[in-house]
């Protein structure tokens, strides 16, 4: 099958490079900090950027969990046929492709927050949290299953 990004495939290629990218830069950037930087090698400082780092992911949880579905719900209901930039079979992708960007960019940010804090202050349980905010963007990873599945439930939720 053709890895067109006018294709389903080729639409799904470019949401995995985009996702392939932005898990790449937190572990990169987490690489760098470790290794490159040290920021491990010393002792632990005081100061509060540490717990700020932390509280910016759960601040950082409702929009991730909001603000895609309401975008995602905002398109569907005023995409008029006519005024679509997308046809009615790449729409779906579309609006998968930008769910996953806004998502990935939210945990993103609180990933480099952590890393951030964690070259300041030098607290391994924030370079933990960075690590685990791109677990979470690994388990979101866009596979074929996963888009087509979600497209489908959108699907039914249409015509229900």
């Amino acid at each position: 099958m053709s890895n067109s990004p006018f294709t389903a495939d080729g639409r799904i290629r470019v949401m995995q490079i985009i996702a392939g990218a932005l898990i790449a830069g937190v572990v990169i950037f987490g690489l760098i900090a470790v290794f490159v930087l040290g920021a491990l090698n010393q002792p632990p400082a005081a100061g509060m950027i540490k717990y700020m780092a932390l509280g910016f992911i759960v601040l950082e949880l409702l929009p991730f969990a909001l603000v895609p579905t309401f975008v995602t719900t905002e398109s569907i209901t005023r995409s008029q046929p006519g005024n679509r930039m997308l046809s009615d079979e790449e729409l779906p992708y579309g609006l998968y492709q930008t769910r996953m960007i806004m998502r990935f960019a939210l945990l993103e940010g609180a990933a480099f927050f952590n890393l951030v804090a964690t070259i300041i202050e030098h607290h391994w349980w924030n370079l933990a949290a960075a690590g685990a905010l791109a677990f979470l963007m690994l388990l979101m990873f866009p596979t074929r299953t996963r888009v087509e599945q979600w497209i489908e439930t959108q699907r039914m939720l249409d015509q229900g």
